[in-house]
């Protein structure tokens, strides 16, 4: 009897532990759905070291019938550091934490967005998760990567732009696919390709997923000449220049020459004569 009243006491210990939790994320739920996420733009710029800047900028308009302290945003990157965030030309306070596969960053108001109000967000981010090699081309002499990005929206994203540009000099690979899904405008910069994406309406729980497939050239090391060497290049640079000119002078001289031990040339200079002596001696001509 006392385990059975014991057992009952524990399992409603836990229906009221479930019901507090559920009512916190309703709540939370509640403030993140009354948000209008309109004018989104995610710009991202791949970089060849293999990093990537991701630029956001946002209208968020409160929808619901409470103020609003703080804005919730899903990023689906595993891995990001914040460079930089302005809220109204205000330092606003942001910060990240992983959950699963991605980040939820938390941006807090400098003062309580009303309702109805309107209040611009931009940030910018950096994360090494977006590009990743997948091959060579022996061929062509490229890097193989690929680019995968997730939109996941917690709010409703309306006149959503999502813009990326390759790394300089990158060019998309001779692949069936490779850019998905198309894109609704091409661009280029001179040194670099950009490609963009409009979507009129993505709501909460709906995915979007942007793939593209691109090269970069193999990076070749440069070894720079110690000075030893440089000095010894040039020294037989000049040492060839000086043969040349004496052969010019006497080819058929030397030529006469070759098998006398002592030669005596005539109408030459003493330094040509001591080149004439170190070639004999070495066999040469």
């Amino acid at each position: 009897m006392m385990k059975c009243i014991a057992y009952r006491k524990t399992i409603l210990a836990a229906l009221a532990i479930l019901v507090v939790t559920n009512l916190s994320f309703n709540v939370a739920d509640a403030q993140t759905n009354n948000m209008l996420l309109s004018d989104t733009t995610i710009h991202s710029t791949l970089l060849s070291n293999g990093t990537s800047i991701i630029a956001y900028s946002t209208k968020v308009t409160n929808r619901g019938s409470n103020e609003i302290d703080s804005v919730e945003l899903r990023v689906d990157v595993r891995s990001l550091t914040i460079q930089q965030g302005i809220l109204d030309s205000k330092i606003s306070s942001l910060s990240s934490s992983v959950v699963d596969t991605y980040n939820i960053l938390t941006i807090v108001l400098a003062s309580p967005l009303l309702v109805d109000e309107m209040v611009d967000i931009d940030f910018t981010i950096r994360t090494d998760d977006l590009q990743e090699q997948y091959g060579t081309c022996p061929d062509t002499g490229l890097c193989l990567y690929n680019m995968i990005f997730y939109v996941r929206p917690i709010q409703e994203f309306r006149n959503f732009t999502f813009i990326v540009n390759l790394p300089v000099h990158a060019i998309l690979v001779n692949d069936s696919t490779p850019i998905f899904p198309e894109t609704h405008s091409n661009f280029t910069d001179g040194r670099t390709l950009g490609f963009s994406w409009f979507t009129d309406q993505l709501l909460p729980g709906q995915e979007k997923v942007y793939i593209l497939k691109y090269g970069q050239l193999m990076t070749t090391a440069v070894s720079n000449t110690p000075a030893d060497s440089t000095a010894w290049i040039l020294l037989s640079l000049l040492v060839g220049g000086v043969s040349v000119i004496i052969i010019e002078r006497i080819p058929k001289l030397v030529l006469k020459l070759r098998n006398q031990k002592m030669p005596v040339v005539v109408g030459i200079t003493q330094h040509e004569n001591k080149v004439l002596r170190l070639l004999q001696r070495k066999g040469g001509s």
